[in-house]
């Protein structure tokens, strides 16, 4: 269970000092065993990876995932936010 927080973990520290491809596949491993302690920050992290990348549908469906899990997040106002700024419903 600690390996597989560590994806967590390490991705966003990548994340930080830009290396955005290397945290989304990070994030990626991480949300791909089902529901873990820190999916809602991972699923977070992804979308925030895709904007570092400019990938633009896939940020989108990222935050209208977050959405649809965490409508009550504390994220729900950025996610909310960037979809409008991508022109997404």
């Amino acid at each position: 269970p600690e390996a597989h927080l560590s994806y967590a973990t390490l991705s966003s520290l990548l994340l930080d000092p830009g290396d955005a491809r290397s945290a989304l596949d990070g994030f990626d491993e991480y949300l791909s065993h089902g529901r873990a302690a820190l999916s809602e920050e991972a699923l977070v992290g992804r979308a925030l990876a895709l904007q570092k990348l400019d990938d633009r549908a896939a940020e989108a469906a990222a935050w209208r995932d977050i959405l649809r899990r965490f409508p009550r997040s504390i994220h729900a106002k950025l996610a909310r936010s960037r979809l409008l700024s991508l022109g997404s419903p």
